[in-house]
């Protein structure tokens, strides 16, 4: 039997996590996608021009209308998650009621946390039905300083996704891109005399996307991305071109 040899990757719509602050602008840049649906975990979205379904309330409802979105007839092109923690917060009330905890802290040895991980997997799947129907997928999540425990030096903090750790390497694992959203802050040193110097900021209007990995944050890609990016959908376009 000849090898059925593919020399070019096949095309197929981008995986992808947008991270940041609170209000640096992540439900705006989704819904500049083209022809995006937004499925609502968070009300987050406020005034922002965009298709949405109705907030989600619980797991079960999430996995309606993500289940709607992949075998109902539509024309949408991208499917927006917003957010992915506050979508971790549904799953993991799931698991509470379906155990009769309260909280993930009444398991015992982090059981609670490892059935949240596994729920993932099959959010994760469901997401990958949708991108195989066609329809690229964002995944919008907030940020939060976290320590790093690095083996080769010393521990030092760096922002992550706010999501349980290996729910976090989950997705990351899933998707084509992790771009992490920042402002960057100038800075100037003024001499007070006296061998004394302080640092202010002086400016912090510019948004960028990271889109590799560097010692203050995890990010990655798998376009040849710079490593760094104006924080627009027109910029990160480009660049799957």
């Amino acid at each position: 039997m000849a090898l059925d040899v593919q020399k070019r990757p096949a095309a197929r719509p981008r995986r992808c996590m947008v991270y940041g602050v609170h209000g640096i602008g992540k439900s705006t840049f989704g819904a500049s996608a083209p022809k995006p649906i937004f499925i609502q975990t968070e009300d987050g979205i406020g005034d922002i021009d965009c298709d949405r379904l109705p907030l989600c309330d619980s797991l079960e409802m999430f996995y309606d209308q993500l289940g709607s979105v992949i075998s109902e007839d539509h024309d949408y092109q991208t499917l927006v998650i917003d957010s992915a923690d506050w979508l971790e917060n549904l799953i993991s009330a799931a698991v509470c009621k379906k155990a009769g905890k309260k909280a993930l802290t009444d398991f015992e040895f982090g059981k609670g946390n490892g059935l949240v991980v596994a729920e993932w997997g099959t959010v994760l799947e469901g997401l990958q039905q949708a991108v195989n129907r066609g329809l690229m997928v964002i995944l919008l999540a907030h940020s939060e300083v976290t320590t790093f425990n690095d083996p080769l030096s010393n521990s030092y903090d760096r922002y992550s996704p706010k999501l349980i750790k290996k729910s976090s390497a989950l997705i990351q694992e899933w998707c084509d891109e992790v771009l992490f959203a920042i402002t960057k802050v100038f800075t100037t040193t003024e001499d007070l005399g006296f061998n004394k110097k302080r640092t202010v900021a002086t400016g912090g209007e510019i948004r960028v996307l990271k889109t590799t990995e560097a010692a203050g944050w995890y990010a990655k890609n798998r376009l040849s991305m710079p490593a760094e990016i104006p924080f627009s959908w027109a910029d990160y376009q480009k660049c799957m071109k």
